[in-house]
């Protein structure tokens, strides 16, 4: 099965950046991809302690491994980069 990840974020959904990612998704439910949905409601993590900015780090690892967890041996699966949420464990998936 082919499937894409759509990152949700209330504040940029109706902006220049996020009608191109509009358009992406588009194009890939008519070429047969499905859609992943993956909201992370975390707020700008610059101004918060480094404890914290972990936790969030674990927090958006626990919410894609979720998410993902429907993929079998032979899926595929379609990311639009940048991601919304960077995530020092993008690099284990």
């Amino acid at each position: 099965m082919k499937y894409f990840v759509v990152e949700k974020l209330s504040k940029l959904e109706k902006t220049a950046w996020s009608k191109a990612r509009n358009d992406v998704q588009e194009i890939l439910i008519l070429e047969g991809y499905h859609p992943i949905e993956i909201f992370t409601n975390l707020n700008n993590r610059s101004n918060i302690s480094l404890i914290r900015k972990l936790k969030a780090h674990f927090e958006v690892k626990k919410i894609w491994e979720e998410k993902l967890s429907i993929l079998k041996p032979g899926d595929s699966i379609f990311f639009q980069f940048p991601v919304i949420h960077n995530s020092i464990f993008y690099i284990i998936f």
